[in-house]
């Protein structure tokens, strides 16, 4: 009988070498994986993970010295890298006012300097104020050419001037609000202010309807304890109502009413009061709760886009008739939009008042039939109808 030939047992020893050098290699590639596994995910999270955001804390009112407002003089600004924190204090704003002069610089404004200068807004944090109030820091060079008390001392009681008008005009019109009381001191006066005893000092006068340029009384003790009466003049202005926004609102995002509120603070003289202007709008940028509502802050979107099935209302004096149609254009709101019955045989133009609402102009319907004046009136009539499906 044949022998069958033993077969050798599997063992490096009996091996050729080179299922050891591939078990070697093996076991050496994967030590090496397992090594350079943490650096691999070490480099991965530093090329994604974002940068360092630099804080801006804007502040309720700045005094500058210099021809332009920076951004240092408006917000408190920090950051870890000291180039870049440098560089963003020494960012130009506006130039700054007249002495004797306030301007409210807005949020919206200040940004838009930033996104000048090539700043990428996404890497800072802005918090504090939406509307700061800037104004020259009054020197004693400039007293002599414009006759302002404008020394330390002075400038410490205008704004207790400022405090005492603003408390005692709470009392006498509380329907005017918050309030901007600007006085007008005197070089004359100084010495008088420089012994003004900071608790001391009161205020009465002016005459209704407390707007406008008003005369009061100061009253004061100096340090030996002596009254003084001073006439100064001040005017009173009321700050503006505006809307602002009553919630955080998302780029995009559409405005309606619930999202506003109306306040009595600075705001740019282009900032909205009615809601009729922000209601059906987008929002152009993240808003802060709070911030005004300007023409920069929103984009008009079509509350009626072609196509829509329309509710249109008819309104005459003590009723109000609606009917279902389609639209054959787009339109935001106040605009003029062309709308047809389902069959479209009649149209209409009417005014965009909602989100799939139009309201005819005039108390005539403007139905025009094309084919005869009778088919005219009687889709008058047909307008009068209770709304139905399509």
């Amino acid at each position: 009988m044949r022998e069958r030939p033993k077969r050798r047992a599997s063992c490096p020893e009996h091996n050729d070498g080179r299922g050891l050098s591939l078990a070697l290699r093996a076991r050496s590639s994967g030590t090496v994986a397992r090594r350079l596994l943490p650096l691999a995910f070490l480099v991965a999270f530093s090329l994604h993970a974002p940068a360092v955001a630099a804080t801006v804390r804007f502040k309720a009112s700045a005094s500058v010295a210099g021809e332009i407002v920076t951004l240092s003089d408006v917000a408190d600004v920090s950051h870890s890298d000291t180039a870049r924190l440098d560089r963003l204090k020494r960012m130009e704003l506006v130039p700054t006012p007249p002495p004797g002069q306030t301007i409210h610089l807005p949020f919206s404004q200040i940004r838009s300097r930033l996104e000048a200068h090539g700043i990428n807004l996404a890497e800072l944090d802005f918090s504090g104020r939406s509307v700061v109030a800037v104004r020259r820091s009054v020197t004693p060079s400039t007293a002599a050419v414009t006759g302002d008390a404008s020394d330390a001392a002075a400038d410490d009681v205008r704004q207790l001037i400022i405090a005492a008008a603003s408390r005692y005009l709470a009392s006498k019109a509380p329907e005017l609000g918050n309030i901007v009381v600007t006085p007008e001191l005197h070089a004359a006066q100084s010495p008088l202010f420089r012994e003004v005893v900071d608790e001391t000092l009161r205020l009465d006068g002016g005459r209704a309807p407390w707007t406008g340029l008003q005369q009061f009384t100061v009253h004061f003790n100096d340090r030996s304890g002596r009254d003084h009466a001073v006439l100064v003049k001040a005017t009173v202005e009321p700050l503006p109502w505006v809307l602002t926004a009553a919630v955080p609102l998302a780029t995009g995002q559409l405005v309606h009413a619930a999202d506003l509120e109306r306040r009595q603070m600075a705001a740019p003289k282009d900032a909205f009061r009615d809601a009729r202007q922000v209601v059906g709008t987008q929002a152009a940028r993240a808003i802060r709760a709070g911030e005004p509502m300007g023409p920069d802050e929103i984009v008009s979107v079509p509350l009626i886009r072609s196509g829509d099935t329309v509710t249109v209302y008819s309104r005459r004096p003590g009723i109000v008739v609606g009917r279902r149609m389609r639209a054959r254009g787009d339109g935001a709101s106040g605009d003029d939009v062309l709308l047809t019955s389902f069959d479209g045989r009649e149209r209409l133009s009417a005014r965009v008042v909602g989100v799939r609402e139009a309201e005819v102009r005039s108390q005539r319907s403007e139905v025009r039939d094309q084919r005869s004046e009778v088919r005219g009136r009687q889709s008058q009539r047909e307008f009068a109808a209770p709304l139905a499906s399509p």
